[in-house]
């Protein structure tokens, strides 16, 4: 009988296999757009090379990362001509960058500050001043909605129709 080596033995003794990691597509990209950057190449140029490269770093959902950064063709450009990111692209990146602004566990309807712990875990507003911010704009919608006629001191709630019937 041949004796097969253990492999879990060999771990447990400290054996290590190397392991080659390819870099993730996005990364990929990065780095070829910026190598073509500083070679001088213009956007146009260096975007078709740097995408072939990046999707095939990846052996495998080669189509759906092909897909993906192709789809995302605007905001590369966008950082290729250093470009100010987007009021979007700045929420997403406190998101996912360490240190970022972290967003309120709940937040006011009203001025999407953070609600104080202290009130009722129902509550959707910060304090009663944005509580009573909002009834009123609420109320003021509902006054110049077409058709709707809100008596004087009745209750938000009971719109009577301007032909004059119950509502």
């Amino acid at each position: 009988m041949i004796p097969t080596p253990n492999l879990c033995s060999a771990r447990a003794q400290g054996a290590t296999t190397p392991v080659r990691t390819r870099p993730i597509p996005p990364v990929e990209l990065r780095e070829q757009l910026a190598a073509a950057r500083r070679a001088g190449a213009s956007f146009d140029q260096a975007w078709p090379g740097a995408l072939k490269a990046a999707v095939s770093a990846s052996q495998w959902e080669r189509a759906e990362w092909l897909e993906v950064l192709s789809g995302t063709v605007r905001a590369w450009r966008a950082g290729w001509e250093r470009q100010l990111a987007t009021r979007p692209e700045r929420a997403l990146a406190m998101l996912a960058m360490p240190g970022g602004e972290p967003l309120p566990e709940r937040a006011c309807e009203q001025c999407s500050g953070e609600i104080p712990p202290e009130r009722d875990k129902r509550a959707l507003f910060c304090s009663d001043g944005c509580a009573k911010r909002a009834a009123y704009l609420r109320e003021r919608e509902r006054a110049t909605a077409p058709g709707l006629e809100v008596q004087p001191g009745a209750l938000v709630d009971e719109p009577i129709a301007a032909a004059g019937g119950d509502a």
